[in-house]
């Protein structure tokens, strides 16, 4: 009897034994998943960035923690598709934060609004901003300073080299024009092969084209003009020369992959940003060590002077709107666009970019150490540590360009990436990331069929009104 009460106790001294172990291993697993899985202090900055950002984040901050050895940098890592979401949760929460990066100044700019990030401009005495200038005035907030670039973006034409080959085209070098793209995407289709000559996006990047004659603000009249010329541009691309894939069957074919689908063959060309670059050299490594591209200038759209003779179907889809606005939403909607842009009609063009920004949460208890950090990897250190690693950085020197470029064998025309256009970005405003959302909806409903560009501007400046009169 001993014997077996003996036996059962050793038992159940192993089975929690092994609980227990089982319990410590899971979260282990669970906190490297999240971070680098540093222990929390006083000496460690708890920095959050999404998963895309990886390669970046973990050169800072080796190259940081090298120049501060006293100071660790714990990186947490969320879902690319949930980061707003994620950084809500932590700075809402019980969580230390201390150090925020976020893809766009326009969704910053909403943390801004919200009070959850503090201005740097007393942490940034003596800082050297020289490399970053240009970008620093889109972001700067009157004298108030709340974020700083780190990373730079730069679209180009990404093509696959062998498809040109194959059909005997030559590769596309120097300027060329939105409608030139067109018709080279029209001639490298091949539907037997079950090949495009362009890759569409389930996304909202059907607005690229006319970013780069300088429309960035669809709150702007003649901005919106603009925009519904890219959507008529896509829908003719698409459905009438079907040089692209349809867009309702993107939903149902993983289209967010865009990079695996332009590996695999799906199309000849792809517009795409910098950030394209390791997501690609990871890929075709891994999957497709035969795949060979290099990469065009984004092509560029006629000027504005030049649409004026295609407008007669824009002014009678603006008339249709006008008549159906109520007349307070017609004095908001006058005061956006009296301030808008530049009655620019010669031939003027943007490349188009959008730096990734850094901040420091107000709720940090480390903002030295922050500033710190924020200041390394804006600067012309930081810049070294990423472009090493194919990364394109927002501080811009020759000796960064060559970095960058040294880096990677492919592609070969690397100096597209450092446009000498001026750069087209998103305004920082919560007002623009509302009116682009409004309208990617709207024109996505067009695009996908459902309904005409006439009905989608209508529904697009409808909502819009109604959403600015009951700020």
């Amino acid at each position: 009897m001993r014997l077996k009460k003996g036996i059962t106790i050793l038992w159940m001294s192993f089975a929690v034994a092994f609980l227990v172990t089982l319990v410590l291993l899971t979260k282990g697993e669970r906190k490297d998943a999240e971070s680098e899985n540093y222990e929390n202090s006083s000496n460690v900055l708890e920095v959050y960035a999404w998963y895309d950002e990886m390669e970046t984040f973990r050169a800072l901050a080796e190259g940081f923690t090298e120049k501060y050895p006293d100071i660790q940098v714990n990186v947490h890592y969320l879902p690319s598709s949930e980061n707003i979401q994620g950084l809500q949760i932590a700075i809402n929460g019980e969580n230390v934060v201390d150090v925020i990066a976020i893809g766009t100044p326009a969704a910053a700019a909403q943390m801004i609004e919200k009070n959850q990030v503090m201005d740097l401009s007393g942490l940034l005495q003596g800082a050297d901003l020289s490399g970053i200038q240009v970008l620093m005035e889109s972001l700067q907030q009157e004298t108030d300073i709340y974020m700083l670039p780190y990373r730079n973006s730069a679209w180009v034409v990404y093509y696959n080299t062998d498809i040109f080959d194959e059909e005997n085209i030559p590769y596309p070098e120097g300027d060329w024009t939105w409608e030139e793209y067109a018709d080279m995407a029209e001639r490298l289709m091949d539907p037997k092969k079950g090949r495009y000559g362009s890759l569409n996006y389930e996304s909202n990047w059907w607005r690229v084209p006319v970013r780069t004659v300088g429309a960035e603000d669809p709150m702007k009249e003649e901005d919106l003009e603009m925009f519904a010329e890219a959507a008529k541009w896509n829908y003719e691309l698409t459905y009438e020369r079907k040089a692209a894939i349809s867009y309702n069957q993107l939903t149902s074919m993983g289209g967010k992959d865009y990079v695996g689908r332009f590996l695999s063959g799906e199309a000849a060309m792809m517009y795409c940003g910098e950030w394209c670059l390791p997501m690609m050299r990871e890929r075709i490594e891994s999957e497709y060590p035969d795949f060979s591209y290099d990469v065009a200038k984004l092509p560029h759209w006629e000027s504005r002077e030049s649409y004026e003779e295609r407008q007669e179907v824009y002014e009678h889809i603006k008339e249709s709107v006008n008549t159906n606005e109520n007349s307070n939403t017609n004095e908001n909607a006058k005061e956006q666009t009296d301030t808008g842009t530049d009655a620019d009609t010669g031939e003027k063009f943007y490349a188009i970019g959008s730096p990734a920004v850094l901040m420091v949460a107000k709720k940090s208890q480390k903002k030295e150490e922050a500033a710190l950090f924020l200041k390394y990897a804006s600067g012309e250190e930081g810049a070294k540590q990423i472009a090493a690693k194919g990364i394109l950085p927002a501080w811009n020197s020759d000796e960064i360009r060559q970095i960058f470029q040294d880096s990677m064998q492919m592609p070969k025309h690397t100096e597209y990436f450092f446009p000498k256009e001026e750069i087209s970005s998103f305004p920082a405003t919560t007002d623009y990331t509302m009116s682009m959302n409004l309208l990617h909806d709207n024109i996505w409903s067009y695009l996908l069929g459902e309904v005409s560009l006439e009905t989608a501007l209508w529904n697009y400046k409808s909502q819009l009104a109604e959403r600015m009169v009951s700020k």
